[in-house]
């Protein structure tokens, strides 16, 4: 958790943000919020603070949102932030709540990694016994019923789409 003044100064920086972040509460006291940004988020924050200077309140900020953290190494991970506002003695106050989402990323795209290598070998073994020139489909599909042709077409549709995924996968 983080708290920090209308200006965007660290008035709080507990336990968990000092673990998350590798600074001490002390270091962070009265620093700028946006040492703990990444450079390409910076601008937005600060216009959205003196936006809020200018005539908001604090009491109506509330917030959820995915983005991204910098920590003492510089290194940037995910997070996911829960922002929230109020008013104490006249002066504006934000809250941050912060989740290292890094495991959870990563698990995510070890399942996906996963999905597609099973679609792969799905679409292997599919072709190992229909074959890929349609001859074994030609002699064995007119012997078929109905519902088995259309869940060969489908399987068919969800290959092609899959490649085209696992494509897009190893290109980007």
């Amino acid at each position: 958790i983080i708290i920090a003044d209308y200006h965007g100064r660290i008035v709080s920086f507990n336990p968990g943000a000092v673990s998350m972040f590798g600074y001490s509460a002390e270091e962070m006291r009265g620093k700028e919020l946006t040492e703990l940004m990444p450079e390409r988020f910076r601008h937005a924050h600060l216009r959205g603070l003196a936006l809020r200077i200018e005539g908001g309140s604090a009491n109506k900020l509330s917030r959820q949102v995915e983005l991204f953290a910098l920590n003492q190494q510089g290194h940037e991970f995910p997070i996911f932030l829960s922002l929230s506002g109020w008013q104490s003695d006249g002066v504006d106050y934000f809250g941050a709540i912060l989740t290292d989402l890094t495991q959870r990323k990563q698990v995510e795209a070890d399942l996906e990694k996963a999905r597609l290598a099973a679609v792969a070998q799905l679409h292997h073994e599919f072709h190992a016994v229909f074959g890929n020139d349609g001859i074994v489909r030609e002699v064995f599909t007119p012997q078929l019923p109905d519902f088995a042709v259309a869940a060969i077409a489908q399987v068919d549709t969800l290959m092609d789409a899959a490649r085209l995924e696992l494509t897009d996968q190893l290109f980007k």
